[in-house]
């Protein structure tokens, strides 16, 4: 059973195993290559992995710079103003970058879980549910549905690099997304554009 955020009361406590957390994601208008490969050289995707910030950068096909970061309170349908932290930062990073040219802005929803590990349960035989992919679900969904998948296809989950465990509660799973979604991210986001 895969349902990332959305799990509701679909089983009983697993909407309390993680935190649903927004997730703002902005992207640029196509860059001129010089300045797309002065920011991500090689193309190179960027990623902090700090506990507090849920950031990275990547180039798309069309030389789009796009973005994850704390969504933003304030006109959340504003590209600008969703990316003005990560505009400051890379400004300080790239002295004489200038402005780019935010375009598009998006939101969505990330089930982090408290040691951000990925994980599956089994709540009843024969059933098993992926889930904590706590912002990286590119790569974490595609290494967990492969173990997940060899083992329950093999009939064999003894070589299967994740745990299967009972459903566990997160501490504070009711009160921790509001709390940060009114008091962390904003946080983060004035740190961001103050101090990174």
């Amino acid at each position: 059973m895969a349902t990332h955020t959305d799990s509701g009361q679909l089983w009983p406590g697993l909407a309390g195993s993680y935190y649903r957390l927004p997730l703002a994601m902005v992207a640029t208008a196509p860059l001129a290559a010089a300045q797309a490969a002065a920011l991500l050289p090689g193309g190179m995707p960027l990623a902090d992995s700090s506990p507090y910030n849920l950031f990275w950068i990547m180039l798309d096909r069309e030389r789009r710079l796009v973005a994850s970061l704390p969504p933003s309170l304030l006109r959340p349908d504003s590209p600008s103003r969703v990316a003005a932290p990560l505009q400051a930062r890379l400004q300080r990073l790239f002295p004489g970058l200038g402005t780019l040219p935010w375009d598009k802005v998006w939101t969505g929803w990330v089930d982090m879980v408290p040691d951000r590990l990925p994980r599956i349960f089994q709540p009843v035989p024969n059933l098993y549910v992926p889930l904590g992919y706590s912002g990286q679900g590119i790569v974490n969904a595609t290494v967990l549905g492969r173990e997940l998948g060899g083992a329950i296809a093999k009939d064999d989950f003894a070589d299967c690099a994740f745990a299967i465990t009972d459903i566990r509660p997160a501490p504070l799973a009711g009160l921790l997304p509001r709390l940060t979604q009114a008091v962390i991210f904003p946080l983060i986001r004035t740190g961001n554009r103050l101090f990174l």
